[in-house]
């Protein structure tokens, strides 16, 4: 059984990890859909929205909360990723908050968390809350995926990478 300790902490590091890869998920399809499929692309930019306020707020409760080996792993950002933002941004137009970036290369953790009973109910909304927004957007990827096999509809994003988003979520 886990602890309360773990009970945060572990949920936070996921969802900082893949709230982050969500939004990228987002990006790519929203950049990939033809002007014919505006309605899509529009879909796309309000799950790329919906991740970032949701990775903004796992950013927020996790500052000295997550672990060092989870800060230092280079699994949530990398030198890189701002500037990876910035191209995607310039190339693509689709607008990218560049300030969660910022702050998620400002986290620091603490060796022994002390969690509050709030900071416990927070994370148990989180998840609910990250829980339904991924089952949306898995029921999107499915959509579009299914739509481009059945030649109904046109992406830049080949079947193969629609297939391995699908199976990230």
């Amino acid at each position: 059984m886990i602890n309360q300790q773990q009970y945060v902490v572990r949920p936070l590091e996921l969802h900082m990890f893949f709230c982050r890869i969500m939004k990228e998920h987002a990006i790519f399809l929203e950049a990939g859909f033809s002007p014919a499929n505006a309605y899509f692309s529009k879909i796309a930019g309000q799950y790329k929205e919906h991740f970032e306020t949701a990775l903004h707020e796992v950013v927020m409760l996790g500052n000295g909360i997550i672990s060092q080996d989870v800060l230092s792993s280079g699994e949530l950002v990398t030198k890189y990723t701002q500037h990876s933002e910035q191209k995607t941004q310039d190339y693509t137009g689709i607008q990218i908050n560049q300030n969660i970036t910022e702050m998620e290369l400002n986290l620091h953790s603490a060796a022994d968390p002390q969690i509050s009973h709030e900071l416990e109910q927070e994370v148990r909304t989180l998840n609910s809350d990250i829980s339904t927004l991924l089952d949306g957007f898995i029921e999107f990827k499915s959509r579009v995926l299914d739509e481009v096999l059945a030649c109904n509809m046109f992406t830049a994003n080949y079947p193969t990478l629609l297939h391995h988003i699908l199976h990230e979520a």
